[in-house]
């Protein structure tokens, strides 16, 4: 699930040069990865007019990865977990849709990929996965192709952040406006990636958040903790390898899904309260994209792919898929900062027999 933007139905181009795209032919995909950053401390600190006194902090070292005897990082057997926490993220719901996937299926399809949870619980052997979030989609083609580069270069980041509040505060609102200024240029490469791991596991309840401009503007939260864990970034390359990622529009990330394939639609959520027009649009996901994504649903149903979808307990999600399978779940709205919405109701629906109806 994508956190906040506007969804067009054209794909959004991130450069010329591109990898190969699976099965998706005449689709956007990412661009190839450009050459790995060496040594980010000494890029942060020419951001600086004068050299912060942390820039020559060397960087710490691995907690997670062992080595083997030529000094290389040895692969782990760790189960894949997702790498960012997001917004609409589907972890404490995880039982509930495991438990209604089909038990087979030939491909896997998630258009709305945000953390991936339900992608890394399933592993399935075939997958083509999407996000509208370019900068996301960058980094999972990053861990994809050049996990020790990702790894180096946060590592380096993580290695020049002071232990001490205040300057740990400038340095996070430093690397923040560092961020934005290379996603206002549509400049993805492994400095935006870095710095996106940087920011999620530094920012305020890991919610990742852009204002009217387009900017990720969530505060600091304090810790000095490490970005990753070295073992589960080479586990979800792992995983990934042979994988088609995509970065478009939610219909043409669809666009080969056929019948026996299982396509999970974590879209953007409904407006518990649809008041106006606006309670819509400010969550980037209009009105029309719902309707349009029921549309998509009924399409994929009829060319005989197993669908499942989840979203808000709503009217406008009941009449919209009134036709198939509805089943309502409770849930913990922990990214709200008023307590007393942080419980609720979700609906998950499918368009084939799945757990017991009155499952909460």
């Amino acid at each position: 699930m994508m956190a906040m933007g506007d969804y067009a139905k054209k794909s959004t181009p991130l450069g010329s040069a591109c990898a190969p795209v699976g099965r998706s032919q005449g689709i956007t995909p990412i661009p190839l990865l450009q050459e790995p950053l060496t040594n980010w401390t000494e890029s942060f600190c020419s951001l600086k007019s004068k050299p912060a006194p942390w820039c020559s902090v060397t960087v710490r070292g691995s907690r997670y990865t062992s080595k083997d005897e030529s000094g290389r990082r040895r692969l782990s057997v760790k189960n894949p977990e997702p790498v960012v926490k997001w917004a609409g993220g589907k972890r404490q719901l995880l039982d509930r849709i495991i438990g209604r996937a089909p038990a087979q299926y030939d491909h896997y399809f998630e258009p709305f990929l945000g953390g991936g949870a339900v992608l890394f619980s399933l592993q399935p052997p075939k997958m083509t996965v999407n996000d509208i979030n370019a900068a996301l989609m960058s980094l999972y083609r990053r861990i994809q192709t050049d996990p020790e580069g990702i790894i180096d270069a946060v590592n380096a980041i993580d290695g020049a952040l002071p232990r001490e509040k205040e300057p740990a505060s400038e340095y996070f609102y430093t690397l923040r406006s560092r961020y934005n200024d290379l996603i206002r240029k549509q400049d993805y490469g492994l400095e935006s990636d870095a710095l996106m791991l940087f920011l999620n596991k530094h920012c305020f309840n890991g919610l990742y958040r852009v204002n009217a401009k387009g900017e990720f503007n969530v505060p600091y939260n304090g810790s000095t903790a490490s970005s990753l864990n070295e073992d589960n970034i080479y586990a979800v390359s792992r995983m990934l390898q042979g994988a088609t990622l995509l970065n478009v529009d939610f219909e043409q990330a669809c666009r080969d899904a056929g019948r026996g394939d299982f396509v999970f639609l974590d879209s953007p959520y409904a407006p518990i309260k649809a008041d106006s027009f606006q309670d819509y649009t400010k969550e980037g996901f209009h009105k029309e994209d719902h309707e349009r994504l029921a549309v998509l649903f009924k399409d994929l149903d009829k060319r005989g792919c197993f669908v499942m979808l989840t979203n808000h307990d709503t009217r406008l999600i009941r009449d919209l898929y009134k036709d198939y399978r509805i089943d309502v779940v409770s849930v913990r709205r922990a990214i709200n900062s008023d307590a007393s919405k942080r419980r609720g109701t979700e609906v998950i629906v499918t368009n084939y027999l799945g757990a017991p109806d009155n499952e909460s």
